[in-house]
């Protein structure tokens, strides 16, 4: 999450005194302008009794000089928070000491309805639900000197200190993401205070938590969101099955912090989604990864499926979660994190260019559960032509239902704090092979998009960036140049630029159409490989639906061969 530190909102408008010695019978004032549907909010900070006068502006000379004069208000106070709701105008708000002391007054112009008089004594807590990423205004108006009682604030794990001079100040802007938020106020000292909590939606801005000097995974990713010369236009698309195509030509790359676990020639394509889903009626999120694993020195390839708990950010996998071939699997450097791991197959493949592949995650709705199929086609390899989709991961969430992929600007995966959530973005990039790494690329030259099934037909997503922000592998001397490439984008090497962004026409280019053609969601029959862990139940599932099959077909033809006999014999 990105704390923003900004102008205030125009959410007040009026002055306020610092404080002063005043004698008996002197007075501080403040003028105010309010519109309609407005108040007057006035404190003072006073050590005895006050007189509190307000009058039209257009009165207050002849107040001054003794003359009878209409007084609107006209009240002994003490220190405290005052709300006057008068019809729009021009005003002064006049405080009157009756002894000899240090005083300090504010007034402000608010809408009827914003704010509250609150009374803090130790700690305040005031819940905010947002059901957008928004953009949180806070103002805080007391009737204490900040300098002489500090006053601590925290909002969503962000913690500051009210310092000011005088008792009015306007605190901060911070974005925050949907969900239940709360903010706490600790004053040393009791006091009254007015607070105001303003939020206004906002789109997210990918381009926000981008910080220049780092490395990111690089490719096509979609945000769900236009830049449009700076406008953000959102378009956000749940969808129940995803594809991401690269076509590479050249590849070359070096892993030079080697882990244990990884190639030194390391190098991953993946394609990332988050998907949505409740389970005994609470909302879940989990992070699906589609990779392929590359060897570039060995020019050898493999399938990993990972899917990650999004649902909060320190959330794990568990046993009951997930039914498929994998295993569950700790992350020591993800605050040991436990996911979901498969990889296939059990001796690598091997690969030449030009290398064309699909990669392909679906979700279906089953009685048990929602199934989440991963899967890949590898349309050239060298010489080779097309090979057959293969499904070679089923994952069943038992109990899941109102499943779905999400790419949406107007909300992070859900968080806690100050704890960031995920992007629901859609992502097909490279990078390092696993773990975090970081793979600098001498080599690569890859025409690259991303599509989404929308009613059984294959589209493109509208628009892509060219880094993605929630996988851990990053790419290291890599770009993607977005012009001249149709409705894709071509991954090759050198700097890489953010701002530079991909925006189609809406119709699928002849690479998306050879996919398109190659297989369909709807007709591609689908290829069970064998592998080892949870999985094999559902393997088992499918082999003795395809032997009950087999034996109907030949029960029918037995059946069919009996019949023509006896019609035969009878002739």
């Amino acid at each position: 999450m990105k704390l923003l530190l900004a102008a205030l909102f125009v959410l007040v408008v009026g002055t306020a005194n610092a404080y002063q010695y005043l004698t008996a019978g002197g007075f501080l004032y403040n003028n105010i302008t309010i519109g309609n549907n407005m108040s007057i909010v006035s404190g003072i900070d006073s050590g005895g009794p006050v007189q509190m006068i307000i009058l039209k502006s257009s009165s207050f000379k002849r107040w001054f000089y003794g003359y009878p004069t209409q007084l609107l208000v006209n009240e002994t106070v003490g220190s405290g928070i005052y709300v006057k709701n008068l019809s729009s105008g021009s005003y002064v708000v006049i405080f009157s000491v009756k002894y000899p002391e240090n005083v300090s007054s504010f007034s402000f112009g608010v809408h009827r309805g914003l704010g509250k008089i609150i009374t803090v004594s130790g700690t305040y807590r005031y819940p905010v639900y947002l059901g957008n990423y928004s953009l949180v205004n806070v103002s805080l108006l007391t009737d204490k000197n900040f300098r002489r009682f500090p006053i601590s604030i925290n909002f969503s794990g962000q913690l500051g200190f009210l310092n000011g001079d005088g008792n009015y100040d306007s605190m901060y802007n911070i974005s925050l993401n949907r969900g239940e938020h709360y903010f706490t106020i600790y004053s040393t000292t009791p006091t009254e205070a007015f607070l105001i909590v303003k939020s206004q939606n906002q789109t997210i801005d990918p381009l926000g938590g981008f910080f220049s000097g780092q490395n990111y995974p690089v490719g096509v990713v979609s945000y769900g969101v236009f830049n449009k010369s700076g406008a953000l236009e959102p378009y956000p698309i749940s969808t129940d099955g995803i594809v991401g195509n690269a076509n590479i030509s050249d590849i070359s790359a070096r892993d030079f912090n080697l882990s244990d676990n990884n190639s030194a020639f390391g190098a991953s394509l993946q394609l990332n989604i988050e998907m949505n889903t409740k389970v005994g009626g609470k909302s879940q999120v989990f992070w699906m990864q589609n990779v392929v694993d590359f060897n570039t020195s060995q020019k050898s390839y493999y399938f990993v499926s990972n899917i990650w708990n999004n649902t909060y950010p320190t959330a794990s996998m568990e046993n009951r979660t997930v039914v498929g071939k994998g295993n569950l699997t700790v992350c020591g450097e993800c605050g040991n994190q436990t996911f979901y791991a498969y990889s296939y197959p059990e001796y690598l493949f091997n690969y030449s260019l030009p290398f064309n592949i699909k990669l392909v995650m679906l979700e279906n709705q089953t009685a048990n559960g929602t199934l989440a199929s991963f899967g890949y086609q590898v349309l050239e390899n060298g010489s080779s032509g097309a090979g057959p989709l293969v499904f070679y991961d089923r994952v069943l969430f038992p109990g899941a239902v109102n499943s779905t992929f999400l790419v949406t600007p107007f909300y992070f995966t859900p968080s806690i704090g100050n704890l960031s959530g995920n992007y629901y973005d859609a992502e097909l990039v490279f990078g390092g092979e696993s773990g975090g790494a970081q793979s600098y690329f001498s080599r690569l030259a890859a025409t690259a998009w991303i599509y989404y099934y929308q009613n059984g037909t294959l589209v493109p997503f509208p628009s892509a960036y060219t880094f993605g922000e929630d996988t851990a592998e990053t790419a290291a001397n890599l770009r993607t140049v977005t012009s001249g490439y149709g409705n894709g984008g071509f991954i090759t090497t050198g700097r890489l630029d953010p701002n530079e962004q991909i925006v189609v026409d809406g119709r699928i280019n002849s690479t998306a159409q050879n996919i398109q053609n190659a297989s369909s969601v709807e007709s591609q029959p689908t290829t069970t490989v064998q592998g080892a862990g949870q999985g094999a139940l559902l393997d088992r599932i499918s082999q003795m639906s395809a032997l009950v099959n087999y034996i109907a077909v030949v029960l029918i033809l037995l059946a069919l061969i009996m019949l023509f006999r006896m019609i035969i014999r009878r002739r």
